[in-house]
């Protein structure tokens, strides 16, 4: 039911918007979390990415335009399990993440998820605690 919902009001707005709705209509996401090690290391930015999309709607390869190699391989593998409006025939859909660390933390999951239509992603941490080593 909810997949239905949410298909039938991202359809809704491409038409709105006056895009194309066969192949470019995002009809599931997944969330994705922060690359531990980006985190550690305080990174942060954005990733490009282009998905091919088969003719049953699911991604079936992605190409890397920019980004950070940690936070692009975190953003490949979340691409990897998003859904599209099948068309019946091959797409591709350009896709923005941008991963930032917040401070002050988050009050609840240490990553929040979002996604605005058409094509953007949002993935925000707290910046990590590193655990404490006790001295000898």
């Amino acid at each position: 039911m909810r997949r239905i919902v949410l298909w039938t009001l991202l359809v809704s707005a491409s038409v709105l918007l006056g895009t194309e709705v066969p192949g470019s209509v995002v009809t599931l996401t997944a969330i994705t979390k922060y690359d531990r090690l980006a985190a550690l290391a305080r990174i942060a930015g954005k990733v490009r990415l282009v998905c091919h999309i088969g003719s049953t709607g699911r991604v079936s390869e992605v190409e890397i335009r920019e980004g950070n190699a940690l936070l692009a391989r975190q953003a490949v593998l979340n691409a990897k399990e998003w859904r599209f409006v099948p068309s019946g025939e091959h797409s591709t859909v350009e896709l923005y993440y941008e991963f930032r660390l917040v401070d002050p933390p988050l009050d609840y999951d240490k990553t929040r998820f979002s996604f605005t239509f058409p094509n953007r992603v949002l993935v925000e941490s707290n910046y990590p605690v590193r655990d404490h080593v006790k001295a000898n």
